[in-house]
């Protein structure tokens, strides 16, 4: 669990990080403007400049909530955190990045690394969060979900689609790999029973030949003694014929 929650602690980093430089190649260098020009993106209001400010802060906060939970080994929080981070910087990414179609592609870069976590409900709840952000944003903030407010809505619905059936390949990933799991742990308590009944037969051949080699060795004691006894009979007999 440690190593899985470093891997994707460093993951999340580096996606907030790639959120912090979109914003930054938009916001300050003016990257692809004369694009955005011809393609009738408009300059945000000013409410709509805060709202993406608040999504440029909130995955940096929970990162940082998530390196020092790391920090303090409190890693059976960590998977939700993360899987907030990196949902969160996607959605940064397509705020920063004026809502850009293109960035849109790190909504299913982001559920492929929630697979690593392994967890149908972490898939669901990041699923959940970018179903409300497309939905709520197509209404009300249009410009940072899809960069102009005349984008149309079927076009959304193939977003959704999309979505929804990256979220089933990824659950359909998780149950294999589940399964895999399983079969593998079911092979090895298989194989550890051989082992240990192995083990077993060859203790108890073991105490036999050891006990064997006891009943043996007293035997020899035992036939020593009788011809010892013989022995000096013999010589007692020897003396009395040699005496009369």
């Amino acid at each position: 669990m440690g190593s899985r929650n470093k891997t994707m602690l460093i993951v999340s980093a580096f996606v907030v990080l790639l959120s912090v430089v979109i914003h930054l190649l938009h916001r300050v260098f003016g990257f692809l403007e004369t694009y955005l020009i011809i393609q009738g993106v408009t300059p945000l209001s000013p409410g709509l400049q805060l709202l993406q400010n608040l999504f440029f802060i909130v995955p940096i906060l929970l990162l940082i909530v998530s390196f020092f939970l790391f920090k303090k080994e409190k890693h059976d929080q960590l998977p939700l955190l993360l899987t907030l981070t990196l949902t969160f910087a996607s959605i940064s990414i397509i705020a920063g990045g004026d809502g850009l179609v293109e960035y849109h592609f790190s909504i299913f870069m982001v559920l492929a690394f929630i697979i690593f976590f392994n967890s149908f409900k972490l898939i669901l709840i990041s699923t959940v969060i970018f179903a409300i952000q497309h939905f709520g944003g197509y209404f009300l903030f249009p410009q940072l979900l899809c960069g102009t407010e005349n984008y149309a809505f079927s076009l959304l619905m193939i977003h959704a689609v999309f979505l929804i059936l990256m979220s089933g390949a990824a659950s359909l990933i998780i149950t294999l790999q589940n399964r895999a799991t399983s079969l593998m742990q079911i092979e090895k308590e298989k194989q550890q029973e051989k082992e240990e009944l192995l083990v077993a037969q060859l203790t108890k051949t073991a105490n036999q030949v050891l006990n064997t080699v006891l009943q043996l060795k007293e035997g020899s004691q035992e036939s020593k003694l009788a011809s010892r006894k013989l022995l000096l009979r013999s010589k007692k007999w020897l003396q009395v014929l040699i005496s009369s």
